[in-house]
């Protein structure tokens, strides 16, 4: 070729000067001609040269590398350096085909030399950052093992670089546990950031944010708290040494959120709720920020029935809306909360807003997403309208959206929950069991106080209609550990507590264990500091008083619980169940009486109320007035009230009725075994007809 240089008049002294002028190709064709004793000076220039391309950007330096490879092919740290150049450039550019490279390039090294830590730490890293481009997610294990190798070869390593390489496992066994969901992954991972942070106590911002993510995720896994509090030291670490880093500030708000929905506690609330201002400023256009922040209100809006909270929730679903118009999450979102305004404040109008907006998405995709939000609407709209069929048209929404992705808790919850509002207008207990299926299945997918308190709530009232001791052993356990999750409910939700204490009260009924009864008082006590005005808390204290006197035969106990009737029906004159209830006490007083005038007046008193409670509608107060004739004497009044009872449907079962004390004098009468006989002769037809 005219003018071309020969290859031997090239000057090893300025060769990276003057390979310039003369193509790569004619080089490699002419390097057998080189003195093997100045190969490697050779080499090492051709290798800087083919850096200096790939750190501009010209892959084209990768043809220098074969031709160091030619002069020097078992230089294993010429082919270290090499992949490292090549990572470099494959991580800049993003560029598979030159990580893969990279890897050929440490697999010749690792082949031609004793291994070291820094060769298999960059293995490590070129195969991982491979697994972020490609999405091929096997590289991750691989790059484990590498990083594990290196592990093994770190003696006489600095601190900072063993340091690093742990950081770098901890990060490879993160993405693990992603695909194996297994705990015992982000354990290691855990452990790995806890060995990286001992060794460097100055670790970057980075580091912290990776550390609490995993500690985040297991913690979530686990339901371990203290994992929480671990993942929110962390981030506060990282802000610490980038202030004004919205990431920083968004991971800790979300942080934040997830102990909040465990515990409740509204000081998790406001402190997230601070994060998400901060980030908010820091990031003004991130739709996820304020998605997020709305949806931190709408719960604790809920939870809490406050209405603030909730317009303050539409009013983020509107900031989030601006920044991403075609974002289906935030409308969901904003009509969930709108459904429960349209709920607390008893409107309508928001439930339809609510509806409308669901309808407004378009989409070829039903997602599981879209039908929970529909159900949501319809679960509302049958609250409004106490329409049974609106519920099982919601319940059957929810279905649907679990028919596709059953890992979400709160569907589970919110079948359960809808499921326990059936049976508030249809008294089934099947509806109840149901309930209790899916409030644990909701439990067994995420611990929650709230989650704790409907699956006891459930129990509490499966066994109070069935009379099953053990539906109330468990209800108790799990109201037990709904407060241990959330020590502040006596004041967020004092409801908790009042059940709590009437599970106490009819588990004392079946166990005779007085401490129940104790415990039940003192809780009702406390509900009624902090609310003088609940609904039922005269009446509750008054029948706790009144069973707790009948187990130990106390007197005293009787007068206290009639102090309370009394302030409960001045609360509620044409209450017929607290008439009723304060008649009975009353006859369980005389009977422990034992002067006679004193007997009789509370017996007319016992009268009075039983016939009082009886016009208002109680058709239980008619066996009552039979049994308290019975005790008087009276059998004519007595078998008149039974058979009354029976006739309106009221009468409790026979075996309950042969049992009963109160109706021992009326026993050995020919006109009650008659009663009885007629009783079970028609029971017997009626079981043959069905």
């Amino acid at each position: 070729m005219k003018n071309t240089p020969s290859f031997d008049d090239i000057s090893k002294a300025n060769l990276q000067q003057k390979l310039s002028g003369f193509s790569q190709e004619f080089a490699m064709n002419h390097l057998d001609g080189i003195d093997r004793n100045s190969s490697m000076e050779l080499a090492l220039d051709l290798q800087k040269k083919g850096e200096m391309y790939l750190l501009n950007g010209d892959v084209s330096g990768t043809q220098f590398f074969e031709m160091v490879t030619e002069l020097q092919p078992d230089n294993s740290e010429l082919f270290f350096a090499q992949g490292l150049a090549l990572f470099e450039f494959g991580v800049s550019n993003h560029s598979p085909k030159d990580l893969r490279l990279a890897i050929k390039k440490f697999q010749v090294a690792a082949k031609q030399a004793a291994p070291t830590m820094s060769l298999y730490h960059a293995w490590g890293n070129t195969l991982y950052c491979l697994a972020v481009e490609t999405g091929n997610r096997s590289h991750y294990s691989t790059a484990r093992n590498k990083y594990k190798k290196a592990l093994s070869l770190t003696e006489n390593q600095s601190n900072d670089v063993v340091s690093d390489l742990h950081w770098d496992y901890a990060n490879s066994w993160t993405k693990i546990a992603e695909e194996s969901g297994e705990a015992i992954d982000l354990n290691i991972a855990l452990q790995s950031y806890d060995k990286a942070v001992t060794l460097q106590e100055d670790m970057p911002p980075e580091f912290w944010q990776n550390y609490g993510c995993c500690a985040l995720k297991l913690g979530k896994q686990t339901n371990d708290l203290r994992l929480f509090i671990k993942a929110i030291d962390c981030y506060k670490n990282s802000i610490s040494l980038s202030i004004s880093s919205y990431e920083g500030w968004f991971e800790l708000a979300k942080a934040l959120v997830e102990l909040y929905n465990y515990t409740q506690d509204e000081d998790h609330f406001a402190q997230a709720n601070e994060c998400f201002s901060t980030a908010a400023k820091f990031q003004a256009n991130h739709a996820e920020i304020w998605t997020a922040w709305a949806t931190l209100l709408k719960d604790s809006g809920y939870i809490l029935r406050d209405t603030k909270k909730l317009f303050s929730a539409i009013d983020k679903c509107q900031r989030a809306s601006l920044c991403d118009p075609t974002s289906s999450t935030v409308i969901y979102i904003w009509a969930e909360a709108l459904c429960h305004l349209g709920v607390f404040t008893d409107s309508l109008e928001y439930i339809n807003d609510a509806e409308n907006k669901i309808a407004s998405i378009k989409s070829t995709t039903i997602t599981p997403e879209h039908h929970y939000a529909e159900g949501h609407t319809l679960l509302a709209q049958a609250e409004y309208f106490s329409d049974l069929d609106l519920y099982y048209q919601a319940i059957e929404k929810f279905q649907m959206s679990l028919s596709i992705n059953r890992s979400q808790h709160k569907l589970w919850y919110a079948l359960g929950y809808t499921y326990m509002q059936c049976h508030a207008l249809e008294d089934d207990s099947k509806l109840l069991e149901l309930s209790i299926k899916f409030f644990g299945k909701a439990l067994n997918l995420h611990v929650s106080s709230r989650y704790h308190y409907y699956f006891a709530l459930a129990h509490y009232k499966l066994g109070d209609l069935l009379r099953e001791p053990q539906h109330i052993e468990t209800s108790v356990l799990h109201f037990e550990h709904a407060f241990s999750l959330q020590n502040n409910a006596i004041y967020l939700h004092p409801e908790w507590t009042f059940n709590y204490a009437c599970a106490l009260d009819l588990l004392g009924d079946y166990t005779d264990i007085d401490a129940h009864y104790v415990k039940s008082l003192e809780i009702l006590n406390h509900v009624l500091m902090v609310d003088p005005d609940f609904s039922g808390i005269h009446y509750q204290i008054a029948l706790v008083y009144a069973h707790f006197a009948d187990l130990i035969s106390d007197k005293d106990l009787f007068f206290r619980a009639l102090h309370h009737y009394r302030i409960a029906h001045n609360k509620d004159q044409e209450n017929d169940q607290v008439i009723l209830d304060w008649g009975l006490t009353i006859i369980n007083l005389a009977l422990l009486t034992a002067i006679p005038g004193e007997m009789q007046t509370l017996f007319q008193e016992a009268e009075c109320k039983l016939i009082k409670a009886a016009k208002l509608g109680n058709e239980q107060a008619y066996y009552y007035l039979g049994c308290l004739y019975a005790i008087l004497h009276n059998e004519e009044k007595a078998l008149q009230f039974l058979m009354k009872s029976y006739e309106v449907s009221a009468l409790p079962p026979l075996q309950d009725v042969l049992q009963d004390d109160w109706l021992d004098n009326l026993k050995t009468s020919e006109e009650f075994r008659e009663f009885v006989y007629r009783i079970e002769h028609s029971t017997q037809q009626s079981n043959e007809n069905n």
